[in-house]
């Protein structure tokens, strides 16, 4: 064989199994078998109960108004099915025109169980759907017990408050795309939002109520969750798992063909896992099917008890972002093998 053709088929080879690798998931992260859940939507969180249930919280357009459900079961694929836990009926005092329409839409939700058994979802609520002009507000939703008696609490109060009214007399677009909350270990409150006054924003409470105070950075600037990881975050999700870190992960672009991930042990200051210097791709579509060229989102949820995460990933599929799920394995050792993120 001339050498001229032995170089070219060994670089070849080279530049397939660089291919392969990049399409692999990274080595401190490892997936199951992807099943389906029979469900389709874009916007979702997930939730281990402590008698081994699995939550699913997502949106649908239920009735004529956009509603909130939950869903659970022994796993995803075997969920009982029940009517919404509250729909945008209950959503007082937006006073934005709304086409028409008998109540607002609600979209980019996403559920947490408190540690007193009581849940808040966190919102965008706007006029219409508009593509990517419409408004997209803020706003909260708790129920005592995650069942019923649900209140709209409106915008986060405090200065997440007074930064979006500052907004609108300043004639701004309001686009806030989400994100969500979790509970420090010393049961405060602390709160993720998409342009809430920062790229990703964080605000923390003592209570649902509020009052919602930004976390500021050195030069009294509302901190950035996502300073220095560069890329799209497209519909970013923060997961505590357990006390050992958190977990950030988030579209590459628009439409995402990657969801992208960085740990941080004190969900403040996220970087690129195990010394990289960019965000890891812990998902990407084709891994679960081969012909699937996009998902929305990637979210996750930590079983204590197993020690291991409820992974779930919406591909795009005949025309529906329909939803799959798995059992994963995290190597803890992800939060702390730089040393501390959080230092």
């Amino acid at each position: 064989m001339p050498h001229r053709t032995l170089a070219f088929l060994l670089s070849t080879c080279l530049l397939c199994s660089a291919v392969v690798a990049e399409d692999a998931p990274p080595d401190w992260m490892s997936y199951g078998a992807w099943q389906p859940v029979e469900i389709s939507t874009s916007y979702y969180s997930l939730e281990v109960l402590e008698n081994g249930q699995v939550g699913l919280w997502f949106n649908a357009h239920f009735q004529g108004h956009d509603a909130v459900i939950h869903l659970s079961g022994p796993d995803p694929s075997d969920l009982e099915r029940v009517l919404p836990r509250f729909n945008a009926e209950i959503i007082h005092d937006y006073d934005q025109e709304l086409g028409g329409r008998d109540s607002p839409i609600m979209s980019r939700s996403s559920a947490t169980r408190l540690n007193d058994g009581s849940v808040l979802v966190l919102a965008s609520i706007g006029p219409a759907y508009d593509g990517g002009r419409s408004e997209l507000f803020p706003a909260l939703f708790y129920s005592a017990n995650g069942v019923d008696g649900w209140r709209h609490l409106g915008p986060p109060a405090g200065e997440a408050e007074v930064w979006l009214a500052e907004q609108r007399r300043a004639g701004k677009r309001i686009r806030c795309e989400g994100g969500g909350i979790v509970q420090l270990p010393d049961g405060r409150l602390r709160m993720y939002n998409q342009n809430l006054g920062a790229p990703l924003a964080v605000l923390e409470a003592d209570r649902p109520e509020g009052p919602w105070t930004f976390v500021r950075d050195e030069q009294g600037e509302v901190h950035n969750a996502l300073q220095g990881l560069g890329g799209g975050w497209l519909f970013p999700q923060v997961s505590a798992i357990g006390e050992h870190g958190y977990l950030l992960t988030g579209g590459n672009t628009w439409p995402p063909t990657a969801i992208v991930a960085a740990v941080s042990a004190d969900g403040l200051r996220f970087v690129p896992p195990q010394g990289a210097e960019e965000p890891a791709v812990i998902f990407r579509p084709g891994w679960l099917a081969p012909d699937a060229r996009q998902a929305k989102t990637l979210r996750v949820a930590w079983d204590e008890d197993r020690q291991r995460l409820l992974a779930m990933s919406n591909p795009l599929a005949a025309g529906r972002w329909s939803l799959f799920w798995t059992w994963a394995h995290l190597d803890l050792t992800v939060f702390t093998a730089n040393g501390d993120p959080g230092e």
